[in-house]
């Protein structure tokens, strides 16, 4: 009889210790008061227009022109860049995906957009034997486009 009381004494202990450990701790620095501004989305046409842009100039383009100073590894993709695609090496275009504002930013005559951009493209080239290589790829971009606005 003993051994039932003490089993039973723990078995009623437990839940009175796991209410004692749970806390609600109220998340800090959110207003829900404030208002959300709202995130005008960057034409899709806009976006098309700059991933061509992107596209051709690669591999024989100036790519670095395209990359954003705070870019990680900026120099270190330059210059792997500059060695590994063959000169008669393409990029196409085959569809743009998803174009999806991220993040806005006021600028002082316009604003600052990171746009996520989901693409297919193909990569051709001639290997070392002269044999045309065709590489399909799936990627994902992050565009940061600056746009006037009046």
């Amino acid at each position: 009889m003993s051994r039932y009381a003490v089993f039973l004494l723990a078995t009623l202990a437990l839940p009175v210790q796991a209410e004692r450990l749970r806390e609600i701790v109220p998340i800090v620095g959110t207003d829900p008061q404030a208002e959300a501004v709202p995130v005008v989305p960057v034409p899709v046409e806009r976006v098309v227009d700059f991933v061509r842009e992107l596209a051709a100039a690669w591999p024989g383009g100036d790519l670095a022109a395209f990359l954003a100073d705070d870019f990680p590894g900026r120099e270190r993709l330059v210059d792997e860049l500059r060695h590994w695609p063959p000169l008669d090496a393409r990029f196409t275009i085959l569809s743009v995906g998803t174009v999806q504002t991220l993040s806005q930013r006021a600028l002082p005559d316009g604003r600052e957009s990171e746009v996520l951009v989901r693409l297919q493209g193909l990569v051709e080239y001639s290997d070392a034997q002269g044999r045309l290589q065709r590489l399909p790829t799936r990627q994902e971009w992050i565009l940061r486009i600056a746009q006037r606005v009046p």
